[in-house]
């Protein structure tokens, strides 16, 4: 299952964790595997659209939104049913 969030979601989430260590982003995508397990992360650059490395900003911030992405796409298919 794939995850995108896009620049205002990665905002508001830096705003309650102001140290997570995040750059500005234009959207994020996180692929989890069945077992909810994360097996990618394409970020993209703000600035420019490019890709950029996650494990140049990897720790506890990137492993929070990520697991923020899991909610948010499991509360959307629950209101979807």
């Amino acid at each position: 299952m794939k995850v995108f969030l896009n620049h205002s979601q990665i905002e508001a989430f830096k705003r309650t964790y102001p140290c997570s260590g995040i750059p500005e982003l234009s959207g994020i995508t996180f692929e989890f595997a069945s077992n909810d397990d994360l097996v990618d992360i394409i970020a993209l650059s703000w600035e420019d659209g490019t890709y950029i490395d996650s494990a140049e900003f990897d720790g506890a911030g990137l492993l929070a939104l990520s697991q923020d992405a899991l909610r948010i796409q499991r509360l959307r298919r629950s209101l979807c049913q």
